[in-house]
């Protein structure tokens, strides 16, 4: 008997032909994949129904090389999805140090003389404000500067004196 793919190998484990076969022994796999457990499983039934006297080498070294395949390919699964979750871990981080450094720069421009530059969103021309910061506000988790009375943001800061 030559078996010469998975799907040849699920079909056989399927319609087992030994005299235990029964539809107890079938696989239920309604998405169609394929796991090391039910490979193993359809190997070892296979296994079971052949004859003994008519063994096939080279039958069971290719399915032992599709098993291989098949635990490599989900070890590889896993190994990529533990990588992406550190990734998200990583960017969660990085946001929260950004966070973290904009509110410590902001804190310490209170009491500074800061030089602003600002475009007016309904004119488009930029102006240029020179004043002390006397406070501090977080707007949806950002810092904003306070000078003159007047919020601003930190990426409008073009100066800092003493």
């Amino acid at each position: 008997m030559s078996v010469s793919s998975t799907s040849s190998l699920s079909s056989l484990y399927a319609t087992s032909s030994g005299a235990n076969a029964s539809s107890a022994d079938q696989v239920t796999n309604p998405k169609g994949e394929m796991d090391k457990n039910s490979f193993l499983k359809m190997l070892v039934t296979k296994l079971e129904n052949q004859d003994p006297l008519s063994v096939d080498d080279s039958d069971f070294t290719t399915e032992m090389a599709q098993y291989s395949q098949v635990e490599s390919s989900q070890n590889t699964l896993t190994q990529v999805t533990s990588m992406a979750a550190q990734l998200s871990n990583l960017n969660t981080n990085t946001v929260a140090s950004l966070s973290l450094t904009n509110t410590a720069q902001a804190v310490s421009l209170i009491g500074k003389t800061v030089k602003l530059s600002v475009t007016d969103s309904t004119t488009n021309v930029t102006s240029t404000i020179t004043g002390t910061v006397s406070s501090v506000a977080f707007v949806n988790g950002t810092p904003e500067i306070s000078v003159n009375g007047t919020s601003y943001s930190l990426s409008d800061v073009t100066e800092v004196s003493a």
